[in-house]
């Protein structure tokens, strides 16, 4: 995806005034809370590569709120799932595909984790992450914002993410499989 095309995917979500936050504490409905500006690293070489290859304009992954556009992809995406919040951007919005970012955590088995700012195949990955890049047909959409506004608590319905879990592991079984017979 273009930087045109992520921006666009951005005015379009902005236009549906749809975003989530997931949280594992409690957040104030109704406050405007701006994002930590300190590194809170889950896996220091992964988000290393990701401040490297971050084009100019990207705000440091450190510095946002994540957002989905989709209540049940709170936990898809890392998030904590015991408060899940509509949020609003208060501030610039950035588009990116969690999907590289998966891609990078898996590089690990290969390449240590202080090591991959110098791996070409995971520097690429996390120029697809900034990029929004397509990696499949069911894309985990990242959005990143330095303020959000608490706006209501949510929930998605239990049914609806069991379904999609199912639907998920379905298709990376069959992923899976396609390229055992490719590959092996």
């Amino acid at each position: 995806m273009s930087i045109g095309a992520a921006l666009a995917a951005v005015d379009a979500q902005m236009a549906l005034n749809a975003f989530f936050h997931g949280s594992r504490v409690p957040l104030p409905v109704g406050a405007v809370l701006e994002a930590q500006r300190k590194p809170r690293y889950l896996d220091k070489g992964s988000e290393m590569l990701l401040e490297q290859e971050r084009p100019q304009g990207a705000p440091p992954r450190y510095e946002t709120w994540y957002m989905v556009d989709d209540p049940c992809d709170v936990t898809r995406m890392g998030g904590g799932d015991d408060y899940v919040y509509e949020v609003a951007p208060r501030a610039p919005v950035t588009a990116a595909n969690y999907d590289w970012l998966s891609r990078i955590h898996g590089r690990r088995g290969d390449v240590p984790s202080w090591a991959l700012k110098d791996d070409p195949e995971a520097r690429q990955y996390a120029r697809n992450y900034w990029a929004g890049a397509p990696l499949d047909d069911d894309p985990q959409r990242e959005w990143l914002t330095s303020t959000v506004e608490i706006l209501r608590e949510t929930r998605c319905p239990p049914a609806e993410q069991a379904r999609r879990f199912a639907a998920r592991t379905r298709a990376r079984e069959a992923r899976q499989a396609r390229w055992r017979e490719e590959n092996l």
